[in-house]
């Protein structure tokens, strides 16, 4: 007696599917296999295979899996070079907190390539160099929690391809968005699924997507803003120093939602009511409504209609400003005339509430400024609306939305309709997540 287990892959390698019964004989074969005693078949697939009946098989799944994306503190748990003596706990100073999620967004993304040398030590010496001068930042006794922390972070800066080194990819940005498997929008992409193109994942909703570092690698040639978004990223992911600003989640969305803009020229955020916004995402620019920090003073005279920014705040790629930019971390201006404010969390409950709050008062009053035609607004906001939205992935409430009595719409999405929104980059929204104390990186 004997007992095999055997793992088939890639099913439809075993014949063109083009010629007459190709799909029957995979079918076929896959099922004799599984007759046999004493044997189990598993069949890894992301396209269920053509013919194979149901009760042929003892668990079928009729979907692709996920594998879940690394977990940064388990990582930092398990692996002992890894381990912070005393990481910030949720009282510690929010500056040491934003450095402790930094280091934990910027560890993961280094390793993800790596990790085969961390179930098999000593295999892999550029991993055991960087795991030792890990090591050597974190328990440095003469140097503070900050200092530390940040030794850590430089530690961690990732070599990620360069303009200059780039490869086109036609459709790229539909990739970025999240494409649908099988015959449908991935064929539409002029390659042949999954062997022309590399490195792909499946999303939590059976999408499909690159990694973020195959992503990065690549140039959309239809879409300019795809490479102005991912300038955002790669900066957040390879500049040395301090990431203080909760830049990641932002410059997440601002790059998925500039590119969801240039390919299907409006934006909908995925709420029962509410406005959808024609939106040509011509253009991905830095940007600021409020001048300065004080939200009574504001001004639309440079928003260019169809063109995406995103807040020139501390933190941000090619920023020029010192101040935050208050309400809005990403921001557009329709044909319309609509102006639309994008406030970006990765918080949740009572959060994410009062945002919506300070949102909804703040929009009255610019309208009502607009509307009488104060001091502070010129010729050119005649006639602008001013809309409010919040996104809010981490929150597992229900998405709301509330209009005024101008018709200012305030959307608050929350949850997997918020996620959605961020199409192949959900692959890594683990990294981004606030901890109880309200800090995110």
């Amino acid at each position: 007696d004997f007992y095999a287990l055997i793992h088939l892959d890639e099913h439809r390698k075993m014949c063109d599917r083009e010629v007459r019964n190709g799909a029957a004989f995979s079918a076929g074969a896959m099922q004799a296999i599984a007759d046999m005693s004493g044997v189990v078949v598993v069949a890894t697939y992301t396209a269920p295979p053509d013919g194979l009946l149901p009760e042929r098989s003892s668990g079928t799944c009729r979907g692709p899996v996920a594998l879940p994306p690394l977990d940064p503190i388990k990582l930092i748990a398990d692996v002992p070079e890894l381990k912070f003596p005393d990481p910030p706990g949720p009282e510690a100073a929010l500056f040491l907190r934003r450095l402790w999620g930094t280091l934990q967004f910027r560890l993961i993304f280094y390793l993800q390539e790596r990790v085969n040398g961390l179930h098999l030590r000593g295999s892999d010496d550029n991993l055991e160099g960087f795991l030792k001068a890990y090591h050597q930042a974190a328990t440095t006794s003469n140097s503070s929690k900050a200092d530390r922390l940040r030794a850590c972070i430089d530690c961690c800066v990732s070599t990620i391809s360069t303009q200059d080194d780039e490869e086109k990819m036609h459709n790229v940005s539909r990739l970025l968005r999240g494409v649908k498997d099988g015959n449908g929008e991935l064929g539409t992409l002029g390659y042949h699924f999954p062997r022309q193109v590399n490195d792909l994942v499946v999303l939590p909703d059976g999408r499909i997507s690159g990694s973020l570092r195959m992503l990065l690698a690549k140039l959309d040639p239809e879409l300019p803003v795809y490479a102005v978004g991912a300038q955002g990223m790669k900066w957040v992911l390879t500049k040395n120093g301090d990431l203080l600003s909760r830049t990641p989640l932002e410059e997440a969305y601002t790059w998925t939602l500039a590119c969801r803009a240039a390919i299907n020229e409006v934006l909908a955020f995925n709420v029962r009511k509410g406005p959808v916004f024609s939106i040509k995402g011509t253009d991905l620019k830095c940007g600021r409504i409020f001048p300065r920090q004080d939200k009574k003073v504001f001004t639309f005279d440079q928003l260019v209609p169809d063109v995406i920014y995103y807040a020139d705040e501390p933190g941000r790629v090619n920023a020029t400003c010192h101040d935050s930019h208050p309400r809005a971390d990403i921001f557009f201006r329709t044909t319309k005339d609509e102006v639309v404010l994008i406030d970006i969390t990765g918080s949740g409950g009572k959060n994410v509430a009062k945002k919506e709050q300070k949102l909804f008062e703040v929009l009255g009053e610019m309208q009502t400024d607009i509307d009488k035609d104060l001091g502070n607004t010129s010729e050119i906001h005649h006639g602008v609306t001013v809309h409010g939205v919040v996104l809010a992935p981490f929150d597992m409430e229900e998405s709301t939305e509330q209009e005024t009595d101008s018709g200012n719409w305030v959307m608050v999405v929350r949850g997997e309709k918020a996620r959605e929104l961020l199409g192949g980059l959900t692959q890594v929204l683990r990294w981004f997540e606030e901890n109880d104390s309200g800090a995110s990186v």
